[in-house]
């Protein structure tokens, strides 16, 4: 296991190969993510991950580079003008008119 020393300074070297190497772009929302605006959201915690090569992480799928508000959506913390949010509710909009037309089709 990590220490919380090779943890933290696995992320401080690894947090600005990581937006580089996603272009600075959510792998969720595509949205803007900035170094200081994304954030490394793993997917996986293999034996010894906070010795590993970010590239290789993100290759394997084990980590992603999320905007600050797709990495708060994963963790429940979803704010309510937020990428996500915004797209749910113009996906129940849309489910809702589909509905309403189906209705007056029958």
């Amino acid at each position: 296991m990590a220490t919380a020393g090779a943890r933290k300074r696995w992320f401080k070297e690894m947090t600005p190969r990581a937006a580089e190497l996603a272009a600075e772009r959510c792998a969720l929302c595509n949205g803007d993510a900035p170094l200081g605006g994304g954030v490394i959201h793993h997917l996986e915690y293999p034996f010894g991950c906070y010795y590993m090569d970010v590239e290789a992480m993100l290759r394997a799928g084990m980590v992603q580079w999320l905007c600050l508000d797709c990495h708060g959506y994963i963790h429940g913390h979803d704010k309510p003008d937020g990428p996500l949010a915004k797209a749910r509710e113009q996906h129940e909009q849309l489910d809702a008119e589909c509905d309403s037309a189906a209705s007056r089709d029958r």
